[in-house]
């Protein structure tokens, strides 16, 4: 008789702890998952952007510098080496 209420009393509190892992988000959950989206996606601008400025002033500078074909693709040589070795 033992026994069997000690195993119905862990069947409850395992029934119970299933249960509670069921809840639905709160509004503070949900709030903090907005946030976190809004800051990705103001990362993911910001970053567009930058790549934008950078590739417009790589192309002013070439512009007013006046740079030959054989020196633009020396330097994209060297870009592409500078970004295998960072990664």
């Amino acid at each position: 008789m033992f026994k069997k209420s000690i195993a119905l009393f862990f069947t409850g509190i395992l029934i119970l702890g299933i249960t509670a892992c069921e809840k639905e988000e709160g509004t503070m959950e949900k709030a903090g998952k907005r946030m976190d989206n809004a800051a990705a996606s103001v990362k993911k601008s910001a970053d567009n952007t930058a790549k934008s400025v950078k590739e417009s002033y790589e192309e002013t500078k070439d512009a007013i510098l006046d740079k030959g074909p054989a020196e633009k693709a020396g330097e994209r040589i060297d870009d592409a080496v500078e970004n295998v070795t960072e990664e």
